[in-house]
């Protein structure tokens, strides 16, 4: 199913209550948490478009307001892996199996894990061999 869906990762959002952000009006497959996000690329491949949440359960949202106090938010001993986990294993994803990364796009409301999540994808450097296949596909 490579490229034939668009993965949308939150936690109790669906995409048409997400009004912050432009997303794209595309049918999503909508995924609550990072074990699924992985799961579903695993099995179906790399979607077309993807749209990170950051905060996906109480724990986050509770670092997320201590965060706005600090100025920072703790990573450390989390118990469920966030929306900055997906985007780093889409990466790394993308760099094993020689893939350029899909369109990304980023709702999340929680301002540092936004920026997070965007230096990670910026900082992706497509192989030699992805940029290659491209190239060759066209």
């Amino acid at each position: 199913m490579d490229k034939n869906y668009n993965l949308f990762l939150d936690d109790n959002r669906k995409p048409s209550d997400v009004t912050w952000v432009e997303l794209p009006l595309v049918p999503w497959v909508v995924v609550r948490g990072c074990d699924t996000f992985i799961s579903t690329i695993s099995r179906y491949g790399l979607p077309r478009i993807v749209s990170f949440d950051h905060d996906l359960c109480d724990e986050h949202y509770e670092r997320y307001f201590k965060a706005k106090k600090t100025g920072a938010f703790d990573y450390n001993n989390l118990t469920v892996r966030t929306g900055l986990d997906a985007a780093k294993w889409l990466v790394k994803y993308c760099e094993m199996f020689h893939k350029l990364l899909p369109e990304c796009h980023i709702h999340t409301r929680n301002h540092f894990g936004e920026a997070n999540i965007r230096e990670v994808l910026k900082a992706f450097k497509p192989s030699k061999k992805a940029i290659k296949n491209l190239t060759d596909s066209q």
